[in-house]
């Protein structure tokens, strides 16, 4: 057993302050390195989950855009101007949109979440083949006008 009475006071004093540097330096280190891994978390949050949250409201948003070029194709299907006009912003949003998609695969998110995409992309993928059939009837000339092209789609 370790008998104290037996140091002089000057080395149980220097003892106790070598004691008190040693843990402040191995709390200053355990706090160190807990900031170094709270700034990696971080990181990956910004570079991941706030992506694909910015790419998720992009998307939506786009997905609506979708459906509004659509309504003012048929809406305008009197004038071949504006049909194209209304095709060509739909394709440029439908690749936007699915550019977004792309994106959120690469990304390293939850699970159930990177398995949406590829869904969601097939989903379009359908749509897209509605809208190209709906659109080539339009410039037909197949509708005699918005209501009945309406109820075809």
């Amino acid at each position: 057993m370790l008998d104290l009475r037996s140091y002089t006071i000057r080395a149980r004093l220097f003892a106790l302050s070598g004691l008190a540097v040693l843990m402040l330096v191995v709390i200053g280190g355990y706090g160190l390195w807990s900031l170094a891994q709270a700034r990696l978390q971080f990181t990956h949050y910004s570079d991941h989950d706030v992506v694909a949250l910015t790419n998720l409201a992009n998307i939506r948003a786009g997905v609506g855009n979708l459906r509004r070029y659509e309504k003012d194709l048929l809406i305008n299907l009197a004038d071949a101007r504006q049909v194209e006009r209304y095709k060509n912003d739909w394709e440029s949003t439908f690749d936007k949109v699915i550019k977004g998609l792309s994106t959120i695969e690469k990304l390293e998110i939850a699970p159930a979440v990177k398995q949406m995409p590829p869904e969601m992309m097939k989903s379009l993928q359908s749509y897209r083949s509605g809208f190209s059939e709906i659109h080539g009837r339009v410039v037909k000339g197949e509708f005699a006008d918005t209501a009945a092209a309406n109820q075809a789609t």
